[in-house]
């Protein structure tokens, strides 16, 4: 008989199924958990941000080979209508829409050569200095009457400030990018001889064109296919996180690309002076979360032939609540907000030596 102890050794059981089981449905149901409250949930936050900020819940198709098949919005929709009106497809590829000349709806009224100012002649009387503004809606005026917008406070002022005649012409198209707005230089601002060219930068114009192009191939992305709220958090974060951390998010395509469109507007517009004014996001400016945006265009014009103005320091001195339209839009300045950007860009020419010699002279 064996007397040796037992083997002490026991052998590996194997791991019982049911935890294995247990363990699979618990991270099943914990994603099946996520989707059906998590979903629902951002869903109404998103409906919540659209209602607040005037987006339609639901997108609707404006491609104009296709307006007359689709539902959401008809051809008898007088906002279908006055859109169709004021814009028209463009032959140009990059600028895929312009302006309509002779559009005029007793707000907006776009001039024979097809933009919304005076009218001019392409070519300018002798002894005129002509400054020509490029941007998106905020120099095209969003809201305002004419003698309101940037470019013509800007007249006015440079011509009460000077004894020279100084013409300041509004090529402002709403939803540009920078890239559309360098080609519509190219193609037809740079026949107007202009002396100085002004880029309205808006801190959204590195990338694509916004809403009017949109607009020709979908009205707005339905709560299905785009998150504008994501878009709107994810500002703020990038904001919160190079003011309190330093850390800055650069995205390379977006920055090349700009840096690019500046160095083609240089070297589509000779010897004319260059300045670019930089209009921030109208929010909380003792708490700026958008600083981050300003970093962007300005990193893109170092070592370039422009001179800068960053409107950040000016507005500063006002509350942000004063240069708004409306509560909800905090993109476009009112008519304030468009006279203090006059003056600032005016003392910019002023001190940089950028306007013909005063004729100081008495009349």
């Amino acid at each position: 008989m064996d007397l040796s102890p037992p083997d002490s050794t026991v052998p590996p059981q194997p791991k019982p199924l049911g935890r294995a089981f247990s363990l699979k449905k618990k991270i099943l149901f914990t994603a099946v958990l996520l989707v059906v409250v998590g979903v629902p949930v951002w869903l109404t936050m998103e409906t919540v941000y659209r209602l607040k900020f005037g987006l339609p819940i639901a997108g609707g198709f404006l491609d104009e080979d296709h307006l007359k098949n689709q539902t959401l919005v008809s051809m008898d929709d007088p906002r279908v209508r006055k859109f169709l009106s004021q814009y028209r497809r463009s032959e140009n590829s990059i600028l895929f829409y312009e302006l309509t000349p002779g559009f005029d709806d007793g707000i907006y009224s776009i001039n024979s050569l097809g933009f919304r100012d005076h009218e001019y002649t392409v070519e300018k009387d002798p002894g005129t200095f002509r400054i020509v503004v490029l941007g998106d809606s905020i120099i095209w005026g969003h809201g305002l009457p004419l003698e309101q917008t940037f470019a013509r406070q800007l007249n006015e002022v440079l011509n009460v400030a000077t004894r020279r005649k100084i013409e300041v012409l509004n090529f402002g198209v709403s939803g540009y990018s920078t890239q559309q707005e360098v080609e519509l230089f190219r193609v037809k601002v740079s026949r107007f001889q202009p002396d100085l060219v002004i880029v309205g930068y808006c801190l959204n114009d590195y990338g694509e064109s916004s809403a009017e192009k949109k607009v020709f191939l979908r009205m707005y992305d339905s709560i299905l296919t785009r998150s504008y709220l994501y878009v709107h958090l994810q500002r703020i974060i990038r904001g919160w996180a190079y003011n309190t951390f330093g850390v800055y998010h650069e995205e390379s395509a977006a920055q090349f690309d700009l840096r690019k469109q500046f160095r083609l507007l240089e070297s589509y517009s000779g010897n004319a002076k260059r300045v670019v004014v930089i209009f921030p996001i109208l929010h909380s400016f003792n708490n700026y979360l958008y600083t981050v945006e300003h970093k962007r265009v300005l990193s893109a014009l170092e070592g370039q032939n422009y001179e800068v103005i960053d409107l950040l320091d000016h507005y500063k001195e006002y509350d942000a609540d004063s240069l708004v339209l409306n509560a909800t839009d905090r993109t476009h300045p009112n008519a304030l907000g468009t006279r203090v950007a006059a003056k600032a860009t005016m003392k910019l020419l002023l001190d940089r030596n950028l306007l013909p010699v005063l004729d100081v002279s008495t009349d």
